[in-house]
């Protein structure tokens, strides 16, 4: 069976929010937001470095590829306004994780 990385970041954060719902019962909203914001980044950029290992390189095609990854399932909708070598411009006109998140 082929989960999209949208269905698993559903099944993750409904398992999820009942915890962070006490959690933030118990230290607050801004706590947990700077607490969750945090180990956000360092797990994305954790990502990103084992995405290079794994490809054996980090160009900015490779990311885009990885965008192109992450929107399957019509998870993200992506447009491009520029794509070179050194540049990678793009909007995120609209996201499901997002929605699937404020649905919690």
């Amino acid at each position: 069976m082929n989960t999209t990385l949208l269905e698993k970041r559903i099944i993750e954060a409904e398992a999820l929010a009942p915890i962070l719902k006490v959690v933030i019962t118990e230290l607050g909203l801004e706590k947990v937001r700077d607490l969750v914001t945090d180990t956000n980044r360092k797990t994305s950029q954790q990502h990103g470095r084992d995405l290079g290992r794994q490809s054996g390189s980090t160009t900015l095609a490779d990311l885009a590829d990885e965008i192109i990854k992450w929107s399957a399932g019509d998870a993200l909708e992506v447009e491009i306004i520029k794509q070179t070598q050194n540049k990678f411009y793009f909007n995120v006109t609209r996201c499901r994780f997002a929605e699937a998140y404020d649905n919690l």
